[in-house]
Order: structure tokens, then sequence, then C-alpha cells
């Protein structure tokens, strides 16, 4: 065959005029294929033909190290991180963490700003503020992760957050890109279509969780001090346009305070710099000054009355789903090392009977679960179950009777037991963490919640290993227990359509108090 083109040019061999080798079949597959040296006939057409257009090499990534060395004579022992920035504008702590070996670091920095959740619009602008830098930074993400790097964008209830985690060298070039892209922030309008869209299903889908998240997510709204709920944010969604979130930006950011962890492969001069730049890109686009007396992050959980039980009773969001669950919490107090450590060593006493005794024994539902909770530094011990058997009531009954036999059972608890649920439970705590990830979480959490206990597994395990069996039995009595007037318990109680088809219709009141009175021990 032969070619030509009107412009003179020459094209390059067409690969039909090249001879291929012979074929082999495989066997099992009938796939086809050939083992031989390249022909030459092949090599000068690929070496003397023209180039196709369009047809080039990538590139370069921009996030591949070169450098993978570690910081020299730097944090090799273990050790927690120690306060970098304390000032008016930015509370940062870092680590220069080697004991994993690896060239690699965590960067997380807390951009909280009282306007972020004044209010449900608030939220709401905020969430899609998060959702379209996202999206903005999709064409960043692909060459990132493929060079060991990735980064998360996500908002809470005092602003939103930036982090990143890889290789060292790279990650103050990827978080100046996520910074930049924030400090140049504008609303597309055909992207914010998108967005809006996504959002308002994420809010509707909620509807359609299992009845048991339900319950945690009312447990939420009714122990967190500050809480918006999703079908506001569902009004506002749909009433929010392109303009009102671009006017919503410079209030947003007009003050706005930084908290950070650097962990990892870093020295603490890269790390302060990188705090610079971040305040002097936020300052020069949106303001972010500092804020005023009061305005700090204030995430608090509301205390439960002692003596009573507080219950929420009410019909799942989904009527098609047949499941009624039920969440029952008891609190143990804020942040205490004694007391985390007896609530710890109460469950993993109790765990396994709970499980046996409520799912194997009673089988009252496939989700049971007995768990240590922790809320914004607030220790409580948990109960979640879900059934399509059995009423979310007759659900919160059981747990109450469990509870009492519990606290029998403490009170009477064998040395020897009480010895080897000390030692599980010190074993689990002190096991090391895997990867930097997993410490610099554990880290992040500590500093969020405002406790800074970095060390908290062992000085926990300090502290477990003095305790008594008296010590438990006592604790028991007071968190569990009816007779001291002193627990402070509450109860979410999601009713599903088969319990609502299989009885009598009940005024949600009536029900609420009926379960309160049970849960009370009347």
């Amino acid at each position: 065959s032969s070619s030509s083109s009107s412009s003179g040019t020459s094209a390059a061999p067409s690969a039909a005029v090249l001879t291929p080798p012979e074929l082999t079949q495989e066997p099992i597959y009938g796939t086809k294929y050939a083992v031989c040296r390249i022909p030459g006939q092949w090599m000068a057409a690929w070496t003397d033909g023209a180039a196709l257009q369009g047809l080039h090499l990538p590139a370069a990534n921009p996030f591949v190290p070169g450098d993978l060395s570690l910081q020299p004579g730097l944090g090799a022992a273990e050790g927690v991180p120690e306060l970098l920035v304390d000032g008016p504008s930015a509370r940062v702590w870092q680590r220069t963490e080697l004991r994993f070996g690896s060239p690699k670091a965590t960067i997380v920095l807390d951009i909280q700003t009282p306007a972020s959740y004044a209010s449900p619009e608030s939220a709401v602008c905020v969430r899609l503020l998060v959702k379209l830098l996202g999206d903005y930074l999709n064409e960043v993400a692909y060459p990132a992760e493929l060079a060991g790097l990735s980064y998360s964008i996500t908002n809470h209830l005092a602003g939103f957050q930036l982090s990143c985690q890889g290789y060292s060298e790279k990650l103050p070039v990827l978080l100046g890109l996520l910074l930049d892209e924030l400090a140049n922030f504008t609303v597309k309008p055909e992207r914010f279509a998108v967005v809006a869209e996504a959002a308002a299903r994420e809010y509707a889908n909620t509807a359609y969780q299992q009845p048991y998240q339900w319950a945690m997510y009312r447990s939420e709204l009714l122990l967190n001090f500050k809480r918006w709920r999703v079908d506001q944010y569902q009004q506002i969604i749909g009433m929010l346009t392109p303009e009102a979130l671009s006017a919503t930006m410079p209030r947003l950011l007009s003050r706005a305070f930084l908290e950070g962890l650097v962990a990892g492969n870093i020295s603490p001069e890269a790390a302060s710099g990188m705090v610079d730049s971040a305040l002097a890109k936020l300052r020069g686009a949106w303001g972010a000054a500092v804020l005023w007396p009061g305005e700090e992050k204030d995430l608090r959980v509301v205390k439960l009355p002692a003596g009573v039980t507080s219950v929420l009773v009410e019909r799942g969001p989904n009527p098609k789903n047949e499941n009624s669950a039920v969440w029952v919490t008891y609190q143990v107090g804020p942040d205490d090392l004694r007391r985390n450590a007896l609530a710890g060593l109460l469950v993993q006493l109790a765990k396994r009977d709970a499980f046996n005794t409520l799912r194997t024994q009673q089988q009252l539902g496939y989700i049971v679960h007995m768990y240590g909770s922790a809320d914004l530094g607030v220790q409580g011990i948990s109960f979640i179950i879900q059934s399509d058997k059995y009423s979310a009531a007759h659900l919160a009954l059981q747990v109450e009777l469990f509870v009492r036999d519990t606290v029998k059972r403490m009170a009477n608890l064998p040395e020897a037991e009480f010895a080897a649920g000390v030692a599980e439970l010190a074993k689990a705590k002190l096991e090391k963490p895997k990867r930097l990830s997993e410490l610099a979480g554990r880290w992040w959490g500590e500093i969020y919640a405002g406790t800074c206990v970095f060390d908290r597994q062992s000085a926990e395990v300090e502290v477990l290993r003095g305790l008594k069996p008296a010590d438990l039995a006592a604790f028991s009595a007071e968190v569990l227990g009816v007779e001291q007037g002193l627990r402070r318990k509450a109860a979410v109680l999601i009713r599903g359509s088969s319990e609502l088809q299989q009885q009598q219709p009940q005024p949600l009141d009536g029900l609420a108090a009926a379960a309160g009175a049970v849960a009370a021990g009347a």
C-alpha cells in the first residue's frame, strides 16, 4: 500500500506493511502471543517514521520526591508533640517523628472561624466551600496520589480542616496548592450547581441510614451543646445561590484562628515556615484577623441530669425500614485518667457478656454493641442494638436489665477475673501504632478535643494497674446503678415500621414516659 498527502510530507509506514511474527496460542484461555526479538523492519519503521501528532511524554510530576533522607539526629526516640506556635492567630504542635524510619509526614491545619457555624446557613456554606475546593483540586489529586501524597478537606462544628500526608519533601508543595486554592477561591456557577446537587443528595440520604445510625445522629443532636439539624440544611440548600456563597466568603474568613499539628520527617523550622505562610495567605486574601475574646472554638457536651433518664422516642425517618433501634449511654464525665481507666475496664469485662446475653441468648438483633464512647473529651459507656423482631422499648428494657446484672457482677467479681481484665486492657492500650498516620491521628484527636494528653495510653495504663476490685465495684454502682441516684443516663428509641404495624398506635409522649419509667426502675 502507499500513502501521500497534499502537503508533500511523508507519512509513517503503515502497520499493515509490517510482517507479524508467527503467533502461538495459549491453551487455557486461547490467547495468541509471540516471543521473539523485535524485527529490524519494525525498529526501522519506528525510528524513521514521523512522530504522531499529540503523542508526547506526560508533564513532570511536581510531587515526586527527590530527597528521601531523614532529619539528622531528631525524633529517633519515642516522644510527644511540643507546642511550636502559641499566639493570638495560631496554636500549632510539632514533633519530628522518625520512629517508623520513613521520610513521611502528616500536616493538619484546622481553620476555625466564629462565622462558620453561627447559623444553619453558615454551616451549609462551609460545606459547599469544602466540596467546591475538592472539586477544583481534582487535577492535583491524581499526580499527588501517584507520588505517594494525599490530602483531605473536611468541615466540622468550628470551621474546616486541611490535612495532607505523604513524603515530607513535597508536602509543603501540596499544602501550598491547597492554601492557594483557598486564597484565590471564587464560585464557579456551573460547578456550584453540580456540588450543591450532590450536597442536597447527602442531606436527603440521611433519612435512609440504618435506624441505629439515625439513633446515634439523634444522640449527637441531644448532647452536643450547639448542633444544627439536617432538615434545616435541606431547607437551605435549595435556596442557596452562587452569589450568596460568594457574599458569605469575606464574612466567613474575616476572623480566623489556626490550630494544627505537624508530625513526621519535618524540622521545627520548616513547620514554623509553613504556619507563617498559611497565615500570610489567609490574611492577604480574606483578612483573617485575630478573634475577639469569646470567639474561640467552644465545643461542649450537655451534662445529663443525675438520677433520671433522658429519653427521646420517635419514628424512624424511613417508613420502609422495618428495624427498630436503641442507643443508650451512661455518662462517665469529663476527661479524667482514673475514671477513664475504670470505664475502659468495665467495658472490657462486660462487653463479652453483653454480646452473649443480648445477641446470642436473647437474639435481639444482628447489631448488638457495648462500647466505651468519647465525645469531645466526655467519656461514656454506651450500647447500640438494632432489631427487626422487637420494639425499641423492649430493647431499652433489656439493656437496663443487663446493666443491673452487670452492677451485681462487678460487686462480686473474682480477683483472678479482675486481674485478667486489667492485663487484657493494658495490652490493648499499649499496642504500638503501626504507621505515622495512626500516631498522628491519636495526637490530633487530643488537640481537637482540647485534652492534649499525648501519652494517654501509657498514663491510663499506669493508673489502671493501680486499681482494685473494690474501686471498680464502687464505680459501677455510681455510673450504672440506680440506688445512689448519681447515674446520668440517656436513651434514644427509634421505632421501625414493623413495630408500628404490629402494635396499636401510641402517643410518642406516652412511650417516652413508659420507657423512662422502666429505665429508672419504676
